[in-house]
């Protein structure tokens, strides 16, 4: 199957085949700009651009409806119609006029989030998440996924802040698929490229002296198990190895889950 970059459509990070894209339609009229281009699937999660009616300024609002409140004053908006299931054209997500919810190891990031330089969040203390989430200064600034953390909530979760213009990229690209869920990750202050689900050859293929093992174990989190049960070509097996490649340093990183 054919990348995005062979297709010449920009989505720079999105690095798998176009059959790793969730919601991937090849044909369809955008119900957004009412081109026939290729697309995606409107999901639940995502969001489309619309005027505020009380102070006019664009903002993204749920596509199923729901109503949800203008980024820059608050009042209650509702698109009016329900765009879940609809095709939305590449070019309408590249440029934001429709957007996706990404999960990631910093917490959710909806497009209203990415607006305004932050996550969702996740559980503090550090002790609630995976070790390789949290970050420690040596001082009394935490991190997540290495980025600074806003003061606790009333429920004890920490947002990560992280600039508005890295956080619209990502929102802005297509979703992998997964079968227990993404978790977009970050290396350099950015996020990571998503480069597919890997075997062992491809984790033989990118690892020093072609050692896929240590490589997998280190970079994914894979223990042994994992990697005896892992297949040779990704998606044979019970078991699939998420992975990313670093945009700056080109290192990898990664993340796993079984059927």
């Amino acid at each position: 199957m054919p990348t995005f970059a062979d297709l010449e459509i920009d989505f720079p990070l999105f690095g798998a085949d176009v059959s790793e894209a969730s919601g991937w339609q090849p044909h369809g009229v955008c119900e957004i700009c009412s081109q026939q281009r290729s697309g995606f699937e409107i999901g639940m999660g995502d969001y489309v651009e619309s005027p505020c009616a009380t102070c006019e300024a664009v903002t993204p609002m749920p596509a199923n409806n729901h109503p949800a409140e203008c980024v820059q004053c608050q009042a209650e908006v509702q698109l009016l119609r329900d765009l879940t299931g609809s095709h939305g054209c590449w070019r309408c997500l590249r440029s934001g006029r429709w957007a996706s919810t990404k999960d990631t190891e910093a917490g959710a990031v909806t497009p209203v989030h990415a607006l305004l330089g932050r996550t969702h969040g996740l559980p503090f203390p550090p002790g609630a998440l995976a070790d390789t989430a949290w970050r420690d200064t040596g001082s009394n600034h935490p991190t997540l996924a290495g980025w600074p953390v806003t003061d606790p909530n009333e429920d004890g979760w920490r947002a990560a802040i992280i600039p508005s213009k890295v956080l619209v990229e990502l929102v802005r690209s297509p979703t992998y698929i997964t079968w227990q869920g993404e978790q977009w990750l970050f290396h350099c202050r950015r996020p990571m490229k998503y480069a597919g689900p890997w075997g062992k050859l491809e984790f033989d293929a990118a690892a020093p002296n072609r050692d896929g093992r240590s490589l997998a174990l280190s970079s994914a989190g894979l223990h042994e198990d994992a990697w005896q049960d892992l297949s040779d070509s990704a998606g044979e097996c019970a078991v699939l190895a998420y992975m990313f490649e670093c945009l700056d340093c080109r290192a990898h990183r990664g993340h796993w889950d079984i059927d």
